[in-house]
């Protein structure tokens, strides 16, 4: 898949819409309809700088190729899969940052409000 790199002071990837809903959609067929968790907030993305830890100057409009796993993970406020991305890693380092991030870099589907998802 390829997606759009945007700065809003935090570097990332702007993702299809479709993506994120069809993901969060699989996770409530696979648990039952037990877990519905909310849209996040922002639109999906995935972050490629790891704000505020990492700080980098806006290279521009790129666009990256990235593949997400459909391994499902959470903290207890959010869901989110692993992305995995050459182009990811390459930009990073460009960028003068390691090529991987201490927070794996990873695609958030959504949120649990309330203390239910």
């Amino acid at each position: 898949m390829i997606g759009t790199t945007y700065y809003n002071g935090s570097l990332g990837i702007s993702v299809p819409e479709g993506l994120g809903d069809y993901l969060r959609s699989l996770l409530r067929l696979t648990s039952y309809g037990t877990l519905n968790p909310q849209r996040p907030q922002r639109d999906y993305h995935i972050t490629i700088c790891c704000e505020p830890y990492e700080t980098v100057s806006n290279p521009g409009p790129l666009n990256l190729e990235f593949e997400v796993s459909l391994e499902l993970f959470t903290n207890g406020n959010a869901y989110w899969v692993p992305v995995i991305s050459q182009d990811i890693e390459n930009l990073r380092e460009s960028l003068g940052l390691s090529r991987v991030c201490e927070v794996p870099v990873h695609f958030c589907i959504g949120y649990i409000k309330n203390g239910k998802a």
